[in-house]
């Protein structure tokens, strides 16, 4: 909603200056910089990351081995409910939301409203959709392309969004761009 925001906050603590990351996760809700009173304080949800849904009642969230849907109303965000996920390919580091649909950077596709995961993908890392396509930047080394990756290279996997088909692969040879990596 305009001049609205959702954070998921990971809190950090100072012991002699040196900062401890205590892995406390909590989720809030502010209307132009209020907070609203309901929130998930840390330990009430397993979520490293956060996104918006289709209306501006519902986010998801989720962490590698746990997807979990939100709801918000003027007093503030709660919990409805959460579900389990399979492994995945790679590390989980996200995810996008997208027509009814939820693909995370482990190549899981899931129907949240349904609590289900849909495919499990032979793609991994940062993933975009567009045009009714989805797109995984696969940086891992081990990764079958039908060609061998070599140091420098990475993967740009494309799947069509709604049959969840493979439509290409194409390595980018990243070290020719002078980069050492993606963010």
């Amino acid at each position: 909603q305009p001049q609205s925001v959702a954070l998921l906050q990971n809190l950090y603590e100072s012991l002699d200056g040196v900062m401890f990351n205590e892995q406390s996760y909590d989720i809030r809700i502010y209307d132009n910089g209020a907070q609203r009173p309901n929130i998930l304080g840390p330990g009430s949800s397993n979520c490293t990351r956060i996104q918006a849904g289709a209306t501006a009642s519902r986010f998801y969230c989720a962490s590698y081995n746990n997807f979990s849907r939100l709801t918000a109303d003027s007093t503030g965000i709660s919990m409805l409910d959460s579900f389990p996920l399979p492994a995945g390919n790679g590390v989980f580091t996200g995810f996008v939301f997208s027509n009814g649909k939820v693909y995370t950077t482990t190549g899981l596709v899931i129907d949240p409203e349904a609590k289900q995961v849909l495919a499990s993908l032979e793609a991994q890392g940062s993933v975009a959709v567009d045009g009714g396509r989805v797109y995984w930047l696969d940086t891992s080394s081990n990764v079958y392309t039908g060609k061998q990756t070599t140091s420098g290279t990475v993967a740009l996997r494309s799947y069509d969004a709604t049959t969840l088909q493979p439509i290409d692969v194409r390595l980018i040879n990243v070290a020719s761009l002078g980069h050492s990596g993606f963010a």
